[in-house]
């Protein structure tokens, strides 16, 4: 087997990318990491900070159910709901509660 070398010139830049050390790595550790990054909401977190009522298909496009399904768990009363006249409102607060005992 043969071995190939390679002439090059060590610069401060390729020093940093081998070892680790020069300017370049004083620069790497002043990038934020990851950890500095928000975390991302939960689903009842975002719900709980709606404004509104939300309607059967706002909350089903959220839990990525049919509205059908939303109707039903309401209707069981398995989810909680209110209604304004024959509309089916959900309150954000309670849907958030809801899905945390879940």
């Amino acid at each position: 087997m043969q071995t190939q070398t390679y002439d090059f010139e060590m610069t401060p830049a390729l020093s940093a990318v081998l070892f680790g050390d020069g300017p370049s790595a004083t620069m790497a550790s002043a990038a934020p990491q990851l950890s500095d990054a928000p975390e991302p909401l939960s689903l009842a977190d975002r719900i709980e900070r709606m404004g509104r009522a939300l309607t059967a298909d706002e909350l089903a496009e959220m839990l990525t159910v049919s509205r059908i399904t939303v109707f039903k768990l309401a209707k069981a009363g398995r989810i909680p709901c209110f209604r304004i006249g024959t509309c089916v409102r959900f309150d954000p607060r309670s849907v958030a509660t809801w899905l945390r005992t879940m």
